[in-house]
């Protein structure tokens, strides 16, 4: 049944292959392209219309204006934007998200995807997709009165969808309806960045590929700088096979330099050239989200639609058919270090990391960003969540006492689990602290045998033998019976919904669903010759993108609720942060940075620990614990 409270816009505006909400923020697109059509939509009420007939239309206009209707858009900081300049009296109206409703809901984020989950019917987009590089004064007559159908279409779907959607899979939660209008908001609020310290990177990284390419032979004979053929190649040419891949994670890749110590310092200096280029590309994805001095985030709200963490790898872009698009700059995952520091001695960027008591040198990235004139930033961090969460939803008693009692995670896990009773543990015993380190950070989501030497390597700096790693992972396994029980009952539910045919549906501590599609046994092939029985799901209802299908199992399903509930603990604090007067600028995954005056940070520090560290009441017994402090600008806090 269709609400009579809900009016469906849609706008047509100009776009080409520069001129594009793909490669720019929505406010600097804006300042380059034009609506040439809007369509609306309330209940049976139908209409569409260049600005010009909008502004005459006293109907469409009164439906508008109306503040006791809800506005409504597929993609709305698009149309909202856009609709705001058209009828500036709409400006401060809280618009609400289709696309937003239907990641809730884990549907696709596009009309498109949306209504083909819904009806299992395609939307056709191709009218849009001729309209590149046109402009409307240059459509003959019948031609507009298709390109009029297609946008009054959009707006019938969303209407029709919407309501489908609601019949279907029930409301938005009041909380979630808030967290993803926040989301929005911060799209469109912005925040400072410092425009002289990113040119200085820019010109720095410029030098820092000049170099590497020099030390590459084959960069001078006009090949592909960084095609793997090419590489593979100069490596054949010498008579050494080359690495099975070029990614420097890798156990193979190390052993491969190890054994070619002539050819090493060719692939570190691809490795540079590589770094450097994506660094570069990054900060032009940055430049291309600014304008007028202020940097505008492509934060999307259930990025990840299963644990609905955000992303900032991109933004859906309803003015060219709802598709999402990547860009290099991730806000949400920025490097925790400075970048090149071994290179760049002397480099020293403005507020860096220290380690020793020293600065550290090199580029760092997170310093981009810079609070507005007067201000100052709160950084917050939920510290250690994940371990957390994990044993609170495996009800491992010992380890939460032990955390309540004022201990860090790991001294908590190595009292509780490895036997400690001694003092402060990092001081007194740093070899088992370090193990401690690498047993909560690695195993608690099901890592084997082989995989652990090179996750305890990364993670705590621990280096171990195989047979050493067969011991661990299975003592862990044996001495954590809680967590390996919850692994197991995921794995049966998994087992279950292939064997019934069903999706797998997982009820949150705070009544919200989580779900995997699609799930399946299949018959995986190993690298032995010998097979296993696995299963795979999808995240979204309807994704015909193959590479979107994963492998599951109750670890794995384990790490999900896990990530979901450490997510579920910062959308809660998000409006009460901004109801207490402390503004959000951005968030990034467990980590909040507000934005203050600096003469009101003392007590609005208090005030936003105070918040984040309120457990809701579904998470009753959970002990939340947040480190930060105020900063000149974003930095790595811890």
């Amino acid at each position: 049944m269709l609400n009579n409270r809900r009016v469906f816009v849609d706008t047509e505006a100009y776009y080409d292959s520069e001129v594009s909400v793909q490669k720019m923020c929505l406010q600097k697109y804006w300042s380059k392209s034009y609506v040439y059509l809007i369509s609306v939509c309330l209940g049976e009420f139908e209409w569409v219309g260049t600005p010009n007939e909008l502004r005459i239309n006293p109907v469409v206009m009164a439906i508008l204006l109306n503040t006791s209707l809800e506005l409504w858009a597929v993609n709305s900081n698009f149309d909202q934007t856009a609709m705001e300049t058209i009828v500036p009296e709409i400006r401060g109206r809280l618009w609400r998200c289709l696309s937003d409703f239907s990641v809730y809901h884990q549907r696709a984020r596009s009309l498109s995807g949306l209504h083909e989950s819904l009806t299992k019917k395609k939307v056709d987009k191709h009218i849009r997709g001729q309209m590149k590089g046109v402009h409307w004064q240059s459509i003959m007559a019948f031609d507009q009165e298709h390109i009029r159908e297609y946008n009054l279409q959009d707006s019938r779907l969303a209407r029709d969808d919407c309501a489908l959607l609601e019949t279907t899979c029930g409301p938005m939660s009041p909380l979630e309806d808030e967290v993803a209008a926040h989301t929005r908001m911060l799209v469109r609020r912005g925040m400072a960045f410092d425009g002289e310290f990113i040119e200085r990177c820019r010109q720095t990284l410029y030098w820092v590929r000049h170099n590497a390419a020099k030390e590459m032979p084959w960069a001078a004979e006009g090949e592909k700088i960084l095609a793997p053929q090419v590489f593979n190649t100069f490596c054949c040419k010498r008579g050494v096979a080359p690495p099975a891949n070029l990614q420097k994670d890798g156990a193979d890749f190390t052993a491969w330099m190890e054994a070619n110590p002539k050819l090493a310092p060719f692939l570190k200096a691809r490795q540079r050239y590589e770094l450097a280029n994506r660094k570069l590309s990054h900060i032009e994805n940055f430049l291309s989200r600014t304008f007028e001095g202020t940097y505008y985030p492509d934060l999307l709200y259930c990025g990840a639609p299963h644990t609905r963490r955000w992303s900032a790898k991109g933004s859906s872009d309803g003015s060219e058919g709802g598709g999402e698009t990547h860009s290099g700059f991730n806000l949400q995952n920025m490097d925790r270090e400075p970048l090149f520091g071994e290179l760049l001695p002397d480099f020293i960027s403005p507020l860096p990391p220290v380690r020793g008591g020293k600065p550290m040198p090199g580029i760092f990235f997170r310093n981009f960003i810079v609070p507005r004139p007067g201000k100052v930033f709160l950084i917050l961090d939920e510290s250690q969540i994940e371990p957390r969460v994990l044993r609170w939803l495996a009800h491992d008693e010992a380890f939460l006492d032990q955390v309540r009692k004022g201990y860090g995670v790991y001294e908590a896990f190595a009292r509780a689990h490895l036997g400690w009773t001694g003092g402060p543990l990092k001081k007194e015993n740093p070899e088992l602290y370090r193990l401690a380190k690498a047993e909560v950070l690695g195993l608690g989501y099901g890592c084997g045998v082989l995989k652990f030497p090179a996750v305890a390597l990364k993670l705590a700096g621990l280096k171990i033998s195989a047979e050493r790693s067969k011991e661990i992972v299975y003592g862990f396994r044996n001495t954590n019976g809680l967590v390996k029980n919850f692994w197991d009952d995921m794995q049966r539910a998994v087992e279950n919904a292939a064997a019934a045919g069903e999706p797998l549906q997982i009820v949150m501590p705070n009544g919200e669903t989580m779900w995997r599609w699609g799930v399946e046994r299949y018959v995986r092939n190993l690298p032995d010759g010998g097979q296993k029985y696995a299963y795979r799901g999808r995240k979204l209802m309807v994704d015909p993108d193959p590479k979107n299908v994963q492998d599951i199992f109750g670890a794995k399903i384990v790490e999900n609720i896990t990530q979901r509930v450490g997510r579920d603990t910062i959308a809660e604090a998000l409006p009460k942060l901004e109801a207490a007067g402390i503004p959000v600028c951005f968030h990034a995954h467990d980590e909040i940075i507000a934005e203050v005056d600096r003469s009101d940070a003392p007590e609005a520090l208090i005030e936003a620990r105070r918040v984040m560290e309120t457990v809701p009441d579904w998470c009753a017994g959970l002990p939340i614990g947040v480190d930060g402090g105020v900063f000149e600008r974003y930095c790595k806090a811890d």
